[in-house]
């Protein structure tokens, strides 16, 4: 027992020190000129924007019913898993950011007071986005994947979370989805709230 214990703090402590490293590289790298653009995608309004333009698109792409059928799903997988993380699991890592414990690392002007494990704009786009990519299958990659991507990058570039917090709070936002998808093709099957519901997760609808 004590050896796997001590196997699996070797195991974490390597990779802190994996995590810290990668975190370093790129905030010493900084482009100046990249950093509008990063500030921009991690501002809340960006992030809310592309929860507007995903729900739209689901409801545009998809059958009339099937759609409606989507936007629901999408919303309660995003407010269930930002309620959770912020809630649930940055009380329990209780990790604090990277700008507080080093002043000088934020490029943005005020540190968020908050906890960095795990991001809440990983969360909230990995939920959505696994969404989105259920529904829509390869348009779904196609317009997820690389806004998920460059929001969590920036929220490493400014200095504002670690590489792992931005890979847990991706991982939790799918899992939150997955979660929701299940329950509600479930009720749906089972109560008759849809008629038609996807058969698997993530695939291609029906």
């Amino acid at each position: 027992m004590t050896f796997w214990m001590d196997t699996f703090a070797l195991a974490a402590n390597g990779c802190r020190m994996i995590d810290v490293a990668i975190f370093r590289a790129v905030v010493q790298h900084r482009i100046s000129a990249l950093d509008p653009v990063m500030l921009m995608l991690s501002h809340r309004g960006f992030l809310g924007a592309i929860c507007i333009i995903w729900a739209i698109a689901l409801v545009r792409i998809r059958p009339r019913r099937k759609g409606r059928f989507a936007f629901v799903v999408l919303a309660i997988s995003i407010g269930l898993s930002s309620l959770a993380s912020s809630q649930i699991l940055k009380p329990w890592a209780d990790r604090p950011r990277p700008c507080s414990v080093d002043k000088n690392i934020a490029l943005t002007e005020v540190c968020d007071s908050g906890k960095s494990m795990p991001s809440n704009h990983a969360v909230t786009l990995g939920a959505g986005a696994a969404v989105v990519m259920f529904f829509l299958s390869r348009r779904g990659r196609v317009i997820a994947l690389p806004i998920l991507f460059l929001v969590g990058f920036s929220r490493v570039y400014l200095g504002v979370h670690y590489p792992s917090d931005v890979i847990v709070g991706t991982a939790f936002g799918f899992a939150m989805a997955a979660l929701v998808l299940a329950l509600w093709t479930f009720m749906g099957t089972r109560f008759c709230l849809v008629s038609s519901v996807p058969p698997s997760f993530p695939g291609k609808p029906s």
